[in-house]
């Protein structure tokens, strides 16, 4: 009476698998009905609070749709998403989650999910949509790893946000609100350390918020010569860029990407003084220089 989905697939008899990742994957075994459509095959935790869990079902296939349409390339393998709930003790919300070959694996835990929120309902739906981004951006691309770390999580982060927006979850002004939070955050981390350093300090979250505005940065600079570009759009040029080095990607060819697409030579060096060093100067006149409305204001950021 139950099913196995596993790579893509619902099989309901005997079936094998063979790993030729190396670095194993999750199976679902039970009874729950699956989501299925041409971009993904999906789980969503039948014990999860009901208000979640039909916002999952509902924006899941919308949401992997809209990124299949936005890189504009099919992911190589249908993808499965896992996303369930942990009805502990604990208060609060609690959320994480990770990708392997083909799937995300996502939960979130804490008894406030039980309470509607929009809050609560932006943070689960932004969890989703930054981990989906990676089977595109960190998956069907794969990072060198270490700085360039910054670009995929970035990327992801932006993307998100992108969603976010598209999807009604924030309106505008969250949208600029979580940009200028990035931002904030990412001066902050590097007052007096680099971004390409942060892995040593035990930084991650330097990845993000910098990555973050890496990305907005890097999408001001093309747009001018190019006015409808995105960071989707960069990607898809960055995807192509990367089929020719076995499919991945590092710092080199984020900035050869950007040569190609217009944007000068003087914001890939104002951007490698950025990473190197703790130059949060030549960022804000870069970005001004890129085009962004971006400056200093009095006193500290409010706390993320």
């Amino acid at each position: 009476g139950t099913h196995a989905i596993v790579r893509g697939r619902v099989a309901t008899g005997a079936v094998t698998v063979i790993d030729s990742t190396g670095e194993g994957t999750y199976v679902y075994l039970g009874t729950a009905r699956p989501i299925e459509t041409p971009y993904l095959t999906a789980i969503v935790d039948p014990g999860m609070p009901e208000w979640l869990r039909q916002m999952f079902e509902r924006r899941l296939p919308e949401l992997f749709a809209a990124y299949a349409k936005e890189f504009g390339v099919a992911l190589p393998w249908k993808p499965v998403v896992l996303y369930s709930f942990h009805d502990t003790a604990s208060t609060g919300y609690s959320s994480g989650g990770g990708t392997l070959t083909g799937l995300i694996n996502m939960t979130l835990t804490g008894s406030a999910w039980k309470t509607p929120s929009p809050d609560a309902l932006v943070q689960a739906f932004y969890l989703l949509a930054h981990e989906s981004a990676h089977l595109w951006n960190g998956q069907l691309v794969e990072s060198a790893g270490g700085p360039g770390s910054s670009m995929d999580e970035g990327s992801a982060d932006a993307m998100a946000n992108e969603m976010l927006l598209a999807f009604g979850m924030i309106d505008r002004r969250g949208w600029l609100r979580r940009r200028e939070n990035a931002l904030n955050q990412c001066a902050a981390q590097v007052r007096s350390a680099s971004v390409h350093g942060a892995a040593e300090r035990g930084a991650f979250k330097t990845f993000y918020d910098c990555g973050f505005v890496l990305a907005l940065w890097t999408e001001s600079a093309i747009r001018q010569q190019r006015p409808d570009a995105t960071i989707f759009s960069f990607w898809r040029d960055l995807v192509a860029a990367a089929g020719a080095q076995n499919h991945r990607s590092d710092e080199p060819t984020w900035f050869g990407v950007m040569r190609s697409t217009a944007a000068a030579n003087t914001v890939a060096a104002a951007m490698r003084s950025f990473l190197e060093a703790n130059a949060i100067d030549t960022a804000i006149s870069g970005m001004r220089g890129a085009g962004m409305n971006v400056g200093r204001g009095a006193g500290s950021p409010p706390i993320a």
